[in-house]
């Protein structure tokens, strides 16, 4: 039986549609150029965050270059997993 992980706490749900488009995977990007490969996730500064993949922190910096947007990536076992748009004051 598959467990669902919750992966903020407290629990604010996932992100689907808003202003900046939708945070669903498979969403539309760039006029349809390319789909969204992830799924968002709702938080806010101090909520506790868990890990989607147990490893170890490969990266931290921006998403794009040109916004205060924060990227992390997360690396182990074969795998790699990317949280973009995190507050960028993380050390």
């Amino acid at each position: 039986m598959l467990k669902l992980i919750r992966f903020v706490s407290p629990w604010r749900g996932w992100r689907n549609t808003d202003s900046y488009g939708s945070g669903q995977f498979g969403a539309s990007r760039d006029a349809g150029a390319r789909r969204h490969l992830g799924r968002d996730i709702i938080a806010r500064p101090g909520d506790a965050v868990l890990a989607p993949i147990g490893g170890k922190v490969g990266r931290l910096g921006l998403a794009y270059a040109d916004a205060d947007l924060g990227l992390i990536t997360i690396e182990g076992d074969g795998a790699c997993c990317k949280l973009l748009y995190v507050k960028s004051d993380i050390k």
